[in-house]
Formats: C-alpha cells, structure tokens, sequence
C-alpha cells in the first residue's frame, strides 16, 4: 500500500457524516420518534459500527504505509552505504 492509496480510505471515513446527515433528513421529514424509536436507535448503532469498521480499515491501512516506508527508506540508506563502499574500493 502506497501513501496516494491511503487517501481513498480517508476520504471514505467522511461517508459517516453523510450517513448522519441522511439519518438527520429522515427523521426531520418522516419520522414520528415515538413509533420509529427502535429503528431509529437501530440505525444510530449501525451507523457507529460502520464508522469503527471503516477507521480499524484506515489505521491497519496507515501500518502498512508506515512498514512499506520503513522498508525503502531502509533500502536508501542500504543503497547508499552500497555506493559509498564501492566508491571506496575504487
């Protein structure tokens, strides 16, 4: 996973706004919240899991830009230091 690859999944962690903000326009336009209580509370919890969901997904994503980091910036130095003994040895 690459850092270009990450902000698709940052922008995605933004759909739960929108999620609210259609939760927000149902219950302003058609919902009586003492009938509709129970589904209303029922989306309210899915809507925090897949809030969770899609943040775990970001930050496991976040660990493989940081590790694939790591590791070229380790085959920079390992390249360099190649370089420079062969400079030497020249």
């Amino acid at each position: 996973m690459i850092v270009n690859d990450l902000e698709d999944k940052i922008m995605k962690v933004w759909c739960t706004s929108d999620d609210i903000d259609l939760l927000l326009n149902w219950i302003s336009d058609e919902v009586d919240v003492e009938d509709d209580e129970d589904e209303l509370m029922n989306l309210l919890i899915g809507i925090k899991s897949l809030h969770h969901h899609r943040c775990h997904a970001l930050f496991k994503d976040f660990e493989k830009v940081l590790a694939n980091s790591k590791k070229t910036e380790e085959s920079a130095v390992v390249a360099l230091a190649n370089a420079a003994a062969a400079e030497q040895l020249a």
